[in-house]
């Protein structure tokens, strides 16, 4: 009786470990490398991977509070480079950025086109 009594608080325990804590539409603030920071909008959770939305905006100290709205992904003539509409990061590579979360909104169709192409062409 025992053993089941230690059995269910470790299972408990591993099935809580084992989500990830990341989700669809939290918005970040990360550090890529690039001597100032990053915002990068999650749009979809498939362990291995993490599919994500970066925004070109670049910022001296982590943002606490910002409108998505105000970002852009920019393109190859933007200064510093554009952003990425979707981008599909191991989940490992993305813990290095760092990442703090600012807030969370909702995800939107047009902001998936991008892995929903990643995905068809994955099959």
């Amino acid at each position: 009786m025992k053993k089941h009594l230690l059995f269910l608080p470790c299972l408990l325990l591993l099935i809580a470990c084992s989500g990830s804590k990341y989700k669809a539409g939290d918005i970040y603030s990360v550090d890529t490398g690039e001597e100032k920071f990053r915002v990068v909008k999650v749009l979809v959770v498939e362990p291995p991977y993490i599919h994500v939305r970066m925004y070109q905006d670049r910022f001296d100290k982590r943002p606490g509070k910002i409108d998505t709205k105000e970002l852009t992904i920019g393109d190859q003539a933007s200064e510093g480079g554009p952003g990425v509409g979707s981008i599909p990061l191991p989940l490992d590579n993305f813990k290095e950025w760092e990442p703090e979360l600012i807030t969370n909104e909702k995800v939107t169709d047009e902001e998936l086109q991008g892995y929903k192409v990643w995905k068809e062409n994955s099959k």
